[in-house]
């Protein structure tokens, strides 16, 4: 029987993971560019954090942000994904649905997850 629940990742890994994957960099997507592939970007790590971290749709905007959350933020990236998708941005910008890209993500997270616990395991393993 498949897994249920969704994978939760550390905010942080995930947002790494976006972007790798995007080509962009953490401060592009936490900045006020407005730049295609860095709202797209913004947008991506929304969705996703809202689904794979425990944080909700405000706590994800404060993240982006650097700051508290804020709704207005919050609801806007949200509409901003459902537009996108159904106009295709997000294929057209990486050659990916959103699915495809999701998935391409969510792998490089693990990948940073297990490369980090690894490195945690490492540091334990010297003080010891």
């Amino acid at each position: 029987m498949g897994n249920i629940l969704p994978e939760l990742f550390d905010p942080s890994d995930l947002l790494d993971a976006v972007c790798r994957v995007v080509g962009v960099t953490t401060e592009a997507v936490r900045g006020d560019g407005r730049h295609r592939r860095y709202t797209l970007a913004r947008r991506v790590f929304s969705l996703m954090a809202c689904k794979h971290t425990l944080m909700r749709r405000p706590e994800v905007a404060g993240f982006i942000r650097g700051g508290t959350g804020h709704r207005t933020l919050a609801y806007t990236l949200m509409k901003a994904i459902l537009k996108a998708n159904e106009s295709g941005d997000f294929e057209s910008e990486w050659g990916l649905s959103l699915q495809d890209l999701c998935d391409q993500i969510s792998e490089c997270a693990r990948e940073i997850a297990s490369k980090r616990e690894g490195e945690r395991d490492a540091d334990q393993a010297t003080e010891a």
